[in-house]
This record gives structure tokens, sequence and C-alpha cells, in this order.
């Protein structure tokens, strides 16, 4: 309701600054001339006048650079200043992860894109040449926001928060605007070429603010009973079991409750403990199937090298494999039966060097372990503490 005031402020601002420059020039323009389109001499270069600083308007004014600026100043900006603080400010981890956590997913993209597709509507009130770059514009500037909306929601949300449909039917209700303005620009435009003659401009106004209040009726009438209606389904009964479903799932009703995962741990002395789900932290879950916890992340790697060493690793054995493919046609079976294990031994992961098992592997041979080296047992994993940032710090 707001972004809908303020532009039908601008709209006031807008014609009342294009009445007193035509006036400079000689111009008497009147809303009963604009409305009803008695003196094509008058209306005519009023319409142009406001088509054209209309499509000024809405792009880039509207249609792109507010989503540029929301994109730098909301997401851009405060990441690369956090990092900067993280990375030279001596600070504690849980501070940490506050400086660098992303946002929450908000929903206020459904009042753009329905504002948007408003101010195209209308300027279909004014002359018709403006209309295809404005709607060039708003094409232009809802490909970035969805490619914007695309990686933010990859690389720079935290979560979303679905708790009902509330916020969809908003939306759908919104959507009534839209077709609102389309309608009163075509009475208005019916108006100019002759097909309805009101009277006098209060009944053209009248005339076009009925049309637009009887279409919003309708919309949410349709919406109301009869989408509800054509849409109806059975309830489906869910063929998932609750293990199923939380070993995909890290948070649950019992490791989202902080007072529960203490008193897991200090009362009931569990071992594993249930230890409190946090956002990021999800590889320090265990998993304990008397206490209803399934989910685990074996495969987290804590601290992940970076994209640049990971390809260049790739590029290394995918050049040494070609290699190795392209001469084994020229090797005696067992010179090319050495190079495939000399191949295999390549190709462990760097975890099974640091552990110190392949070292292992290479003392007792092909044929077997010996009695003395057993498997490194995997280390447990660490247990989230309820202590304060200041324990915290001095544990770093």
């Amino acid at each position: 309701m707001a972004l809908l005031s303020n532009l039908a402020i601008d709209l006031a601002i807008l014609f009342y600054t294009t009445r007193i420059a035509m006036e400079n020039v000689g111009l008497d323009v009147t809303r009963a001339a604009f409305l009803l389109g008695n003196d094509e001499m008058i209306c005519f270069p009023v319409r142009a006048r406001m088509g054209a600083r209309l499509m000024s308007y809405n792009f880039p004014a509207c249609f792109l650079l507010p989503f540029l600026c929301e994109a730098l100043f909301t997401v851009i900006v405060p990441y690369h200043i956090y990092k900067k603080v993280v990375g030279t400010q001596p600070i504690s981890q849980r501070a940490a992860d506050a400086f660098l956590l992303p946002p929450l997913f908000e929903m206020g993209r459904y009042a753009d894109v329905v504002l948007n597709m408003t101010q195209a509507t209308i300027s279909l009130c004014f002359s018709a040449g403006y209309v295809l770059p404005t709607l060039v514009g708003m094409f232009i500037g809802h490909t970035l926001v969805y490619a914007w909306d695309h990686y933010r929601v990859l690389r720079h949300v935290r979560k979303f928060r679905f708790t009902s449909f509330r916020t969809e039917k908003a939306a759908q209700r919104m959507l009534a605007l839209p077709g609102a303005s389309l309608l009163a620009s075509a009475m208005l435009q019916l108006f100019q070429v002759g097909a309805v003659t009101p009277s006098t401009e209060a009944v053209a106004a009248i005339v076009m603010i009925g049309a637009a209040i009887a279409h919003i009726a309708l919309h949410l009438l349709v919406l109301q009973y009869v989408v509800p209606w054509v849409g109806a389904t059975e309830h489906t009964a869910a063929t998932q079991t609750y293990e199923q479903v939380a070993k995909m799932n890290p948070g649950n009703w019992f490791n989202m409750n902080p007072i529960h995962c203490l008193r897991s741990r200090y009362v009931h002395q569990h071992d594993p403990p249930c230890i409190f789900y946090q956002i990021g932290k999800e590889h320090l879950l265990e998993p304990n199937a008397k206490l209803g916890l399934f989910y685990s992340a074996p495969e987290w790697k804590n601290e992940a090298p970076s994209t640049y060493l990971e390809l260049a690793r790739l590029a290394r054995r995918s050049l040494a494999r070609g290699t190795l493919v392209a001469d084994s046609g020229m090797l005696p079976q067992g010179a090319r039966d050495e190079e495939l294990q000399r191949e295999q031994i390549c190709a462990v992961p760097e975890e099974a060097v640091e552990d110190g098992s392949m070292a292992e592997a290479h003392r007792t041979g092909p044929q077997g372990q010996s009695a003395g080296s057993k498997a490194v047992e995997k280390p447990r994993k660490s247990v989230v503490t309820f202590a304060s940032d200041e324990h915290d710090a001095d544990q770093d």
C-alpha cells in the first residue's frame, strides 16, 4: 500500500508538471480535455509528453536501478565489509558466524513485480509509441531480477520460511491491480476514440474507477470461490517413515530445542547426546536412533580447499589418467598392471593419506593387513557447547 500510494502521488505530480509545461507553450490543458479527448490539438501533445515522462520514470528508474541498488547495498557491500572485519579483527567464532550468516529470504519481491506490472499497464493511458519501450524495459528489469534472485537463493540466503499459503494468496490477490489499471486504460482509450462518450469529466472518472473496482471485486471472488472449487484435491497420506525423512533433514523437533539438548547431555548423559542444530553446523550432528536422531553428514569437509586447488587437482589427475590410457597399449602386461596400480594409489583421496591409512596399506602389502595394523578409527565429531562468547574465545 505504501508503494501504491507513492505511485499515485508520483503520477499526480507528473500530470501537474506536464500541465504546467504545456501551458508555458500556450496549450490550455484541463482534466476534461485529457479524459474526454474533445480537442485533439491539446489531448495528443499531453498524452505524448506524459507517455515519454512515464517511460523515463519506469525505466530505468523503477524497473532496473532499485534492483541494482538492492543487490549492491543489501548483499554485496555488507558481505565484503563483514568479510574484512572477520579477517582483520580478533573476534570469537560465534561472532564470526553471526557476521557471515546470510539473511532470510524476504517475500517483498511479490510487491515489486506487481507494482512494475501496474506501472506498465498505466502507460497504455498515454501515447502508444511509448508502450513497447516500456514493456521492453520491464522485460530487461525482470530478467535481471530473476537472475539475481536465482544467484541470491543459492549463495546468499540462509533459509526460507513458509509457514502457510498466506503470502501466495496475498500475491494472487495483488495481481488484481494490474488488471484493474489495464481495464481503466481501456476505458480511457474508448473515450479518446469516441466509442464511449461520457457527458462530463466526473462521469468519465466514475466510469473508469467503477470498471477498476468491478474488476478487483470479480478477481477476488474468483480466487475465493472458483479457484478452491476447481483445484480441490484429495489428501494423500505420506509413504515415508520418520527415519527416512530425518536422514535427509538435519533439523527436527529434538535438536532444535536447546533445553532438550542440555538435558540430553548433562542430565541423561546420552552418548552421543542430542546436539543443538545450527545452520551451517550440520557436520557436527551425530545420529542416535534411540533419541530419534538419524541425520549424519559423513562427507562434510570442514576446511575444503579453494576452487582453484580443486580444479588444479582435477586437471592433474585427468592428465595423468589420459597419459596412462594412451601409453598402456605400448607396455607389457606386467608393466601395464604396475601402472594401473600406481594410478589407483594416486587416486586415493587426501583424507586417506593424511590419517595414515595409505601408509599402513603399503606396509601390509596387497595380501592383507597385518595383525597389528587395524583400521584407523574415525575421530568423533566435536560436540557443540553452550559456553559464552568469552569462553569460546579463550578456547580458540
